[in-house]
């Protein structure tokens, strides 16, 4: 671990600011001059489900390269928009962390991730794929018209990877860990969920092949036989976007018709 530091240090110190400016006198020009470098946005995504380790953010945007990954970070310390934090013991390990103005790039990642969405092809094939960017991407496909009254919390275990999801009265809360106290869990693997929620598998299909739900003691006493299915179904109600994508294509199709 003492290698990597030295990495990050020296990069910081060698590479000096990689950021470059528009030099127009406009907002967006000014936000591009803070994020619009490449990786920059995606290294925001990486952090909006909660800090994040640097040889994390190394394993998680394949491709950057650890000196890249410094300057970004470095830019983004200087901006304000990322800040470094110790956790607590016994780990006590630095990780990078969004301050409060960087929070406020969130709503532009989610309407990004909407535009982008809708060309994305049903299964990520040959590109790569992480389990945190399926649950990131619930902030992009969520609907809070179909969310229900009363709050809920749901943990994923995706793959290797343990999420929490909240929704409550009509917004949307995801973070990297487990819940503390969730209503129902999800265990399945990232592509499974996405076949889910794209529209490849009914609930009940999904139900006997790789998804598995549980309810824990305290909701499992008054829940009703079937309180799987109408969690699975609720969840997909809420997150679930084949028919949006779907509609997109055919338009899309008959435009170049």
């Amino acid at each position: 671990m003492a290698t990597l530091d030295k990495v990050i240090v020296d990069a910081m110190r060698d590479g000096q600011s990689s950021r470059r400016s528009y030099s127009q006198y406009c907002a967006i020009a000014r936000a591009l001059d803070l994020v619009g470098e490449r990786w920059t946005l995606l290294l925001v995504r990486e952090l909006l489900l909660g800090p994040m380790r640097y040889a994390d953010l190394l394993d998680d945007l394949p491709g950057i390269g650890t000196n890249l990954l410094a300057r970004r970070l470095q830019d983004l310390e200087e901006a304000g928009i990322v800040e470094r934090q110790v956790l607590p013991r016994p780990a006590r390990s630095t990780v990078y962390a969004l301050t409060r103005q960087g929070q406020l790039l969130e709503p532009a990642i989610v309407a990004l991730g909407r535009f982008g969405g809708r060309w994305l092809p049903e299964h990520p094939g040959s590109e790569q794929f992480r389990p945190r960017w399926a649950v990131t991407g619930l902030k992009h496909t969520f609907r809070p018209d179909q969310a229900p009254k009363k709050a809920r919390s749901y943990q994923l275990e995706l793959d290797d990877e343990t999420f929490h999801v909240c929704v409550k009265h009509g917004t949307l809360i995801a973070s990297q860990g487990p819940a503390p106290d969730p209503d129902v869990i999800i265990d399945t693997t990232a592509l499974a969920l996405l076949d889910l929620l794209g529209g490849h598998r009914t609930v009940r299909q999904a139900l006997r092949g790789t998804v598995q739900v549980r309810i824990p003691d305290k909701v499992a006493s008054t829940a009703p036989r079937d309180a799987k299915i109408q969690a699975l179904e609720e969840f997909v109600s809420m997150f679930g976007w084949g028919r949006s994508r779907s509609r997109h294509r055919d338009s899309v199709v008959a435009g170049s018709a």
